[in-house]
This record gives structure tokens, sequence and C-alpha cells, in this order.
């Protein structure tokens, strides 16, 4: 025999979560074994039960299904679940989508100080070629090139 996890719980089967939380947390300060001993131990042990099943959409769902709750709030659960399963998709997705951003901007960053040493390296030999081209002109003698 199945047990009435929404008679436990002491909600209706179109109740929602957080109709369901706000239940279990009452139930839970009234049976909770640090303030209780003996029978009441036990109706928590029940009300836990009936909330891990009640708060688990996919197990409510299965849980409906076999206890012949109406078939449109069933439906509806489905409804919900699918919207669920989509909005956690999107969130991934945008999160992934802004790792991916931010990685894509430190590669240019890294990039773009790269190509800003390479111009300072061409200007810096630019510079000494016409030091040099000077310096022959004049009759000096060439500069020596100390860098690495």
């Amino acid at each position: 025999m199945q047990k009435d996890y929404y008679g436990i719980m002491g909600v209706s089967p179109q109740s929602n979560l957080t109709e369901i939380k706000l239940k279990y947390r009452q139930l839970a300060l009234i049976y909770h074994p640090d303030k209780n001993q003996g029978e009441k131990t036990d109706a928590f042990l029940k009300i836990q039960e009936a909330y891990f099943i009640l708060s688990d959409s996919k197990a409510r769902l299965q849980y409906d299904m076999v206890n012949g709750v109406d078939n449109s709030i069933i439906q509806k659960r489905k409804v919900e679940m699918n919207e669920q399963e989509q909005e956690a998709y999107s969130d991934k997705k945008k999160r992934l989508d802004a790792i991916i951003q931010r990685l894509a901007d430190k590669q240019s960053a890294k990039k773009a100080e790269q190509l800003k040493q390479q111009k300072k390296q061409q200007m810096e030999s630019e510079a000494l070629r016409v030091v040099r081209k000077d310096n022959y002109i004049a009759g000096m003698p060439p500069l020596v090139n100390f860098r690495t």
C-alpha cells in the first residue's frame, strides 16, 4: 500500500513547491527529534520521506502517476518539468557563453600585448637604423647594439 504523502504533509496535490516547503518547515519545527522523543520522532521521519518525494519534481510526477492523481495535474507537472529543464539548460548555456567570452577577451588582450611589443621592437630597430645611417654619413663609428 502506497503512503499518502499529501496527507502526511497536510497539502493538496495542487500545491506548488513553495507551499510544500513552507508546510515542511512548519511540521519540522513541531516534530523534530531534537525537540521531541518517541512517537513524534517517527512522525518526523514520515514527514521527511514525504517531503523528499514531493520536493523532487520527477519523483513527485511518478508518485502522482502511480497514485491516480487527476490527469490534468499530471499534465501540468510535465509541462512545469519541461520548462524547468529548458530554463536550467539556458542558464548553463549563458554561463558557458560568459566563460567563453572571458577566455576570448583574455586571448585578445594577450594578442594585443604581443602586437604592442612587436610594434615597439620594430620602432626601436628602425630608430637604431636611422641613427646608424646618420652616424655613417657623418663619419662617426657605428653604434654597437647591446640588446639581447
